[in-house]
């Protein structure tokens, strides 16, 4: 069933820094409708950010709607930077942290999401300066599961497939600490942010990841990206798109583009999923509706819904800062219901 809506962060640490002149047209690539004045103010105004990719982010946020108020994160237990993966995989010792986020209070155990940031598999981190993953995973927590909010291997240091391979290990290790952290290792969601929805998305429709790490796919109980990229070929339209973020992480055109796209794998084996687009998205909102259309043709049940008044980066914002109440409401009633600790089948819970 189809359902369209239209409509502190740490000390900042070195590292994980995206080249001059690829940070700046990456960034310009994700806010193709910012005027130039606009956009320019932003980016020169955003503070000590780690990337380019970031300060691009920052003059979209404030060019379109202004930059994300933090959230608190009181009454929530917080475990900031566990290592997910041991030492010496990664010359990036940030590679593989995570923060996770649960609830002090309440009936557990909660369901286990994993998110990813976004960032083009080039740039971005957990706790970025723009705070839409740490606002996002605390709003998540809110609603009762233990977030993973996780870091990855940038494309600079290793292609594809160590994003997703990444995120499995990531998955993994929550299953490990489930009793700790007071999770239910039994109802996973895997969840992210454009190129960490398109992870999300991959580790759903290619099971080989997660059973590499022993565990069963069967514990997914749902699917949520936002702004999310599912079909290499289509993303690649766009010239700055393929040459920075497609090329470095996958090669040329070729039979990888078609491997590693979640639209190849779109079938019954996947949980129920949520897309989210922006309303101004013109690459993730197309991929969405193709993703949901071949979900629900597999029987699967698939739900779209659109942020309205927002760009690719901004809908994140809105959605785990409070400014998009009605939309957020829906994604926690999917969750809700995707995650009941009863369910029917495979594809509906």
């Amino acid at each position: 069933m189809c359902v369209r809506r239209e409509a502190r962060k740490p000390p900042c640490r070195k590292g994980r820094a995206f080249s001059g002149l690829a940070g700046a047209l990456l960034a310009l690539a994700v806010a193709p409708l910012v005027t130039a004045c606009s956009y320019v103010g932003g980016f020169l105004s955003a503070q000590s950010p780690r990337t380019l990719f970031e300060r691009g982010y920052f003059a979209e946020m404030r060019a379109v709607e202004g930059r994300p108020a933090p959230r608190s994160a009181e009454g929530l237990h917080i475990l900031p930077d566990q290592r997910y993966r041991p030492p010496g995989l990664s010359r990036d010792d940030l590679a593989h942290r995570l923060d996770a986020y649960a609830p002090a209070s309440g009936a557990g155990p909660w369901p286990l999401l994993v998110y990813a940031h976004g960032g083009g598999l080039n740039a971005g981190a957990k706790d970025d300066e723009t705070e839409v993953n740490r606002n996002f995973a605390i709003a998540l927590a809110r609603l009762g599961f233990v977030v993973l909010n996780i870091n990855h291997r940038l494309v600079r240091e290793a292609p594809h497939p160590a994003q997703v391979e990444d995120m499995a290990a990531a998955v993994r290790w929550g299953v490990d600490h489930a009793a700790d952290l007071g999770a239910d290792a039994d109802r996973i969601v895997l969840a992210g942010f454009s190129s960490g929805g398109y992870l999300a998305a991959l580790l759903a429709g290619e099971p080989r990841h997660l059973q590499a790490q022993g565990v069963a796919p069967e514990r997914l109980r749902a699917v949520v990206a936002v702004s999310g990229f599912f079909d290499l070929e289509h993303l690649a339209k766009s010239f700055l798109v393929r040459r920075f973020i497609v090329e470095p992480a996958f090669g040329p055109s070729g039979p990888l583009w078609i491997e590693a796209s979640p639209l190849s794998h779109a079938g019954s084996h996947w949980p129920p999923a949520l897309l989210i687009s922006a309303a101004e998205d013109r690459a993730a909102g197309p991929e969405s509706d193709a993703l949901c259309l071949r979900l629900n043709q597999a029987g699967v049940r698939c739900a779209r819904l659109v942020v309205p008044g927002t760009q690719h980066s901004t809908a994140i914002a809105r959605l785990g800062d409070g400014r998009s109440p009605e939309e957020f409401e829906a994604m926690a009633s999917f969750l809700a219901s995707a995650t009941a600790a009863q369910r029917n089948g495979r594809g509906a819970p």
